[in-house]
């Protein structure tokens, strides 16, 4: 099946804002800090101090 470029353009869209989100809060740590205390479940917070 062929994958049409407006579906490959969606696609991409849907994983950068998808990808955005989720990392916003990991998005200026230092390998440090995030080896001390790993993302491991959904978090509120962040850069952003977003509620959750």
């Amino acid at each position: 099946m062929a994958v049409s470029t407006k579906e490959r353009v969606l696609g991409g869209m849907l994983g950068l804002t998808a990808g955005d989100a989720l990392g916003v809060l990991v998005e200026f740590c230092t390998r440090e800090e995030l080896d001390a205390d790993p993302v491991v479940d959904m978090r509120s917070g962040g850069t952003s101090a977003f509620p959750s």
